[in-house]
């Protein structure tokens, strides 16, 4: 489903650049042209990296002219490809922009559902010094009903804006009841300050502002130490872009080197001095192991070892690594660091890692973490229980007692109006565990949950009653079929589909059409559910929903699959009712165009009405008559067959009049080889069948519209031959395919070209060999041809060869 949505959005850009193109005042180069669209493809292209995306968006964010800017806008509006808002950002946050039009999709980042990209959009938007973005910032750190990971990776963004106004929402945070915020919003005051001294002391902060918020812009920023603040703002950006650089160096330098040298140096970068160098070690580790290739023990060892290295930077990546290799000391490693860590970060990591891992000897340790004070370590805890829970059934005690701690987690969440995330943790995990003691308690927390302004809370709670499996709940998950946000229907209908069954069918099928469900995805999920309740009804069910499918225009294809099921099923049991439906069957798929489909169904349903002795009844020549349809439809000879041995006088008469009809259209469109076709097969066939008239006039047809395809042919030919002999490669390539194609019909027409090519006054040699070739080709029996031959002898060979093929 990615890869659908990233070429949609690739298509769409290009579309908006040709459009920006003619609108412009100063219409774009074609060299600007071309690089637009080389950029826009790099941004698009899910297989690129992320250095390559990073320096597609640096250069258009260079280029003056306004579609740069507009690609760059329409590419972080997209949700639906992170790594290029990602690099958007990074590329903002490193050289500045001028253009105003990418603030609101960086705000929209900053505050949206998606966390990967919040942290980039704040650091580009502090690039922004005059345009009411630090007003904004200010505003989301101090909006308590805010969600507050957007609020804390605001708040730390603060700490790089040199502005009384960001100085002053930070002193106020200090109040804030969340201990995180209180603690990031210290660090940021640090940060920007330069002052270490207050540490943690809120009060004295509260007192160094009061005594310096009032005073001058000037004069306060030279109370900040010469403009430290500034000096060591910038000093951190010139070091980040350092480290890029050293992280390509080392990353390059490692892709250079021989295979056999490799685990040398590796381990070499895991006991750098340096911590970036040693990130890069992880990372290219983490990298091997993605691509399927074993990871050196040594190496295996020296990352187990890193989870307890000085930078805590380092210790999550490291925690992840050491569960994706496994292993018995997997989790022994993980669980001695979580003893110790005592940084929030990498205990969510470590968490992570746990979950990865899926051990159900983690269980206990990852119970008690569930009631960590800190949401994103309790969050990490009850996800990584929820995996854990999956894999295993747990004793009964064990279970009860983690549903519980979870409930009683969750209604602490609750009412301390915690994160969605922590609350969609913690209803994801009920769902897995479930307990057949609390399954009442846990169901009626669910239904509630239901009803959770946050949508990813809905949609764990929707998640976690599937999960149970308790048919009641699909009662009061009805009402999220029509939800404001489309994973919550989607979750809904899935959700109905397995709890309520058939009840509940109608409903789902309703979220099918357009009319109702706008969106394409939602009604792709509701397509999929519908389908697989009517694999498991019975033929009244399925008769029913065919029905009332007949006038969706939408529904032509899912009509049929459902005709098909009732077909299948009638066929297993014998039923009377059979001919009717594959004549349901048939029609239907005769309206779609698949006419040779809808004949093997109505060719059946009519030899079973045959079969019974109801061959002449009006049902079987209803089905005869589109029977005979279908065929011809097909171009199907075997039409004229089912004439011939159809005994009924009144049967065969309509039979006649369909087939000329046929005939009479195929004439019109030209398709004069099917005409010749059927009417040689009728004349065939149906000797003594057809009357005098109708055998002469068949007779006719056949000579009229041989000589149409003769002159339809030798049009044809002579076109194809200027495409074999021209310039354009490709299209001769193409020509001779369908001269090839053609086979004997195109043989007189090219000997007739080729006797005009070589007749003519200019010698054309190249024309007359590439002639020659596809004559050969098609037409190996004639031979001895030679160019070298005088003209005369060759002339006389290609009339010799025409009379032979005449008629």
């Amino acid at each position: 489903m990615t890869g659908r949505l990233q070429l949609g959005l690739f298509l769409c850009v290009l579309c908006v650049y040709s459009a920006s193109a003619r609108s412009a005042n100063a219409a774009l180069t074609p060299e600007q042209v071309q690089e637009l669209r080389l950029l826009a493809g790099q941004l698009a292209d899910p297989e690129r990296s992320a250095k390559t995306k990073l320096e597609a968006a640096e250069l258009l964010l260079s280029r003056t002219y306004p579609e740069a800017a507009q690609t760059l806008k329409q590419f972080l509006a997209s949700p639906a490809n992170i790594p290029a808002q990602i690099a958007i950002a990074q590329a903002i946050s490193r050289h500045g922009s001028r253009h105003k039009e990418l603030i609101e999709p960086l705000i929209a980042m900053l505050t949206g559902k998606e966390p990967s990209v919040r942290a980039a959009a704040a650091r580009a938007l502090v690039t922004y010094k005059n345009d009411g973005v630090t007003e904004k910032l200010v505003s989301i750190a101090l909006e308590a009903k805010r969600d507050k990971a957007v609020r804390l990776v605001t708040v730390e963004t603060l700490g790089t804006v040199i502005d009384k106004s960001a100085v002053d929402a930070l002193v106020r945070l200090l109040d804030d009841p969340d201990a995180n915020l209180q603690d990031t919003a210290i660090a940021s005051l640090v940060k920007l300050t330069n002052i270490r001294a207050f540490g943690k002391d809120r009060y004295r902060w509260k007192l160094w502002w009061a005594r310096n918020k009032n005073k001058p812009y000037s004069q306060w920023l030279a109370d900040l130490a010469d403009s430290l603040a500034a000096a060591k703002a910038a000093l951190e950006a010139y070091n980040a872009q350092l480290r890029d650089r050293l992280a390509k160096a080392v990353t390059n330098l490692y892709a250079a080197t021989p295979p056999a040298q490799q685990e040398a140096m590796l381990m070499g970068f895991l006991g750098d001095t340096l911590v970036d160098v040693r990130l890069v070690g992880v990372k290219l580790a983490s990298d091997r192991v993605t691509a399927n290739k074993e990871l050196w023990p040594k190496v295996q060892e020296k990352v187990r070892a890193m989870l307890a290295d000085e930078d805590p930077r380092l210790r999550g990546p490291a925690a992840m690594l050491v569960a994706r290799l496994g292993g018995s000391e997997a989790l022994s490693a993980l669980l001695d660091r979580l003893k110790k860590e005592e940084v929030t970060q990498v205990r969510e990591d470590l968490l992570n890692a746990m979950a990865h891992l899926r051990d159900p000897k983690a269980f206990p340790v990852v119970l008690k973490e569930i009631g960590s004070k800190y949401e994103q370590v309790a969050a990490a805890a009850a996800a990584a229980l929820a995996r854990i829970a999956s894999k295993q059934v747990l004793e009964a005690k064990l279970r009860t007692d983690a549903v519980n701690t979870v409930v009683a987690r969750y209604e602490q969440a609750s009412k301390a109006n915690d994160t969605a995330d922590l609350r969609e943790a913690l209803l994801t995990a009920m769902g897995a565990l479930g307990d057949k003691d609390k399954d009442k308690d846990v169901a009626k927390l669910l239904s509630d949950a239901l009803k959770d302004p946050a949508a990813t809370v809905r949609l764990a709670a929707v998640n976690a009653l599937a999960d149970l499996g308790r048919e009641g709940a699909a009662e009061a998950i009805v009402a999220l079929a029509t939800d404001k946000d489309r994973g919550v229907r989607r979750a809904a209908i899935a959700a109905l589909g397995v709890l309520g069954g058939q009840k509940y069918r109608q409903i789902i099928l309703q979220r099918t059409d357009p009319s109702v469900e706008a969106d394409a995805a939602v009604r792709q999920q509701a397509w999929d559910v519908v389908m697989v309740l009517l694999s498991k009804a019975d033929a009244t069910i399925l008769s029913q929903a065919a029905s009332s499918l007949k006038d969706r225009t939408d529904a032509v294809g899912q009509r049929i699959k459902i005709l098909q099921l009732l077909v299948t099923l009638l066929k297993a049991s014998k039923s009377a009712d059979l001919p009717a439906a594959q004549l349901r069957l048939g029609s239907a798929l005769l309206a779609a165009s698949r006419p040779r489909e809808a004949a093997v169904q109505l060719g059946e349903a009519y030899a079973k009405l045959a079969s019974s002795g109801s061959g002449s009844s009006a049902a079987a020549l209803a089905i005869w008559k589109l029977w005979v349809d279908a065929l011809l439809a097909a171009d199907d000879p075997a039409a004229i067959a089912a004439m011939a041995d159809q005994k009924d006088p009144k049967a065969f008469s309509s039979a006649t009049e369909q087939l000329m009809d046929r005939l009479a259209k195929l004439n019109e469109k030209e398709k004069f080889s099917v005409v010749m076709l059927l009417a040689n097969e009728a004349i065939k066939q149906l000797p003594k069948r057809l009357t005098a008239p109708q055998a002469e006039s068949l007779k006719k047809m056949v000579e009229q519209t041989r000589l149409k395809q003769l002159e339809a042919d030798g049009k044809r030919v002579a076109y194809l031959v200027t495409q074999l002999v021209g310039r354009d490669e490709s299209a001769g390539k193409a020509a001779a395919l369908e001269l090839q194609a053609m086979s004997n019909r195109a043989v007189l027409p090219l000997l007739s070209e080729l006797k005009k090519t070589i007749t003519d006054d200019k010698s054309h040699q190249e024309a007359e060999k590439a002639i020659l070739a596809v004559v050969t080709e098609i037409a190996p029996k004639l031979t001895g041809y030679k160019a070298d031959a005088p003209l005369a002898e060759r002339v006389k060979l290609i009339t010799a060869w025409q009379r032979q093929l005449l008629p």
